[in-house]
């Protein structure tokens, strides 16, 4: 009886698309249960998720079990997991996202995209090509730094530039304390880019090098648009060195934000 449900499960999955075992395709998992995968605006499923290779065909995304022009990975920004070119061979980017369940949703790094809203990962692991299982990023961090961006205009017109105000708690136990405290304006990865922008970084003045248990830092930081009107996204990261001259990072190291989306007209 228990093989005779089995091999009904399987038959329902593959018509969607979907394999009992991933020995044709990939596995998509994240560390969150309930955690779900999108393609751009299509939700893919609950984690996790397998996607046979009848699944990835009608999707467009190649498959890197039997295409070795291609790999799965993170993106390395913490935003995708890719199925992308194994070198700079022009090959399209297919980018696969998360969403955490919204009970839990405001523990996570949110990522608004043109799709929706999403959660940032801080890395994970792969199995050669055939599955990536996600971390998703906290907005704590484990050494109680928290770093969030709100927009005070999204919309920029006429090439004015975005203003937004960035806040950076310690809510741990421990002073976080070192030297050189800069933030980095990133381009989101999703979505349309920004041509010829790469990030900028912002100097911050030296109060913010000794951050205490429950102390609060805010600035307002200008992002110039790009020329074209288009939506994209931005996001922050706040670096603390250990010292003068080195790239030892003090604390748990790079403190991302969340992601905004801006709108340029």
């Amino acid at each position: 009886m228990k093989a005779k449900v089995t091999s009904l499960i399987c038959a329902l999955l593959a018509a969607c698309g979907v394999s009992c075992n991933h020995k044709d395709g990939i596995i998509l998992d994240a560390d969150v249960p309930g955690t779900e995968v999108y393609l751009a605006e299509q939700k893919l499923g609950t984690v996790p998720v397998t996607l046979s290779a009848k699944k990835l065909a009608s999707l467009g995304v190649p498959n890197p079990r039997m295409d070795t022009n291609v790999i799965l990975d993170s993106d390395s920004f913490g935003e995708t997991v890719r199925v992308m070119p194994r070198t700079a061979s022009g090959l399209n980017y297919f980018n696969f996202m998360f969403l955490v369940p919204k009970s839990v949703r405001s523990d996570y790094v949110s990522l608004e995209t043109p799709w929706g809203l999403r959660t940032r990962h801080s890395g994970g692991m792969g199995d050669r090509g055939e599955s990536f299982r996600i971390n998703c990023a906290k907005v704590i961090g484990r050494d109680g730094l928290s770093l969030h961006v709100d927009t005070l205009d999204p919309i920029s017109s006429n090439g004015a530039p975005w203003k937004v105000r960035v806040s950076l708690i310690n809510h741990g136990p421990q002073s976080i304390k070192g030297f050189r405290p800069s933030m980095k304006i990133c381009h989101s990865q999703v979505g349309k880019r920004w041509a010829n922008r790469g990030p900028r970084e912002v100097n911050l003045s030296a109060e913010w090098a000794s951050i205490d248990p429950g102390k609060t830092f805010r600035t307002d930081i200008s992002i110039d648009p790009p020329e074209a009107p288009i939506d994209c996204g931005a996001y922050l990261i706040f670096s603390l060195f250990k010292d003068e001259t080195s790239n030892h990072l003090a604390g748990n190291g790079w403190c991302y934000s969340n992601t905004i989306l801006l709108r340029a007209r």
